[in-house]
């Protein structure tokens, strides 16, 4: 590969998951920041933290909508560009990468889409749990963030994977 076309394809990178950190990790934030407003208002019968709520969640909505667009472009430069890590750690970060990409489609954008087109379909507290409940699948300790903290603390000792397949018929599993 040629310098420059490599040094662009780098760059390409650099941006795309730079862009991909801060619109994810925005998305994350502004989840717990709309759902305390969210909480406020339904509690509250406040007009003006309704408002906020419909201002902050079109952000949110819209930096959600980056970081999926982000993370699908990473996914396909991982396959094309980084085909040599792929081999070398296919295992671990496909894995990851799978299971993430499934919480986060199947799982965040089906509440997320309950809670946008549910606004006058729900009522304002099944309304509102829906939106804690997006706000706690995002939140850092629970199962999303964690299978980036897989491949982090992988790529950190970078050790060898071993897989352990099962002998066939009876007896104990080899490696």
């Amino acid at each position: 590969m040629e310098p420059e076309t490599l040094d662009l394809a780098r760059l390409q990178f650099a941006l795309t998951a730079g862009g991909h950190f801060l619109f994810v990790a925005l998305t994350l934030g502004l989840a717990t920041v709309v759902a305390v407003i969210q909480t406020r208002a339904v509690f509250s019968g406040d007009p003006v933290h309704a408002r906020m709520v419909r201002f902050w969640g079109q952000l949110y909505v819209i930096n959600y909508a980056v970081g999926i667009v982000t993370g699908i472009v990473m996914e396909f430069q991982f396959g094309m560009a980084w085909s040599g890590l792929g081999h070398y750690a296919g295992n671990v970060f496909g894995a990851s990468l799978a299971i993430e990409t499934i919480v986060a489609f199947f799982v965040e954008s089906t509440f997320l889409g309950l809670w946008i087109f549910g606004w006058n379909r729900f009522g304002k507290r099944v309304h509102l749990a829906l939106l804690w409940v997006l706000t706690l699948i995002c939140a850092p300790p629970t199962v999303r963030p964690k299978w980036r903290g897989c491949r982090r603390t992988w790529r950190r000792s970078s050790g060898p994977v071993t897989i352990c397949r099962p002998r066939r018929g009876p007896g104990p599993a080899r490696s």
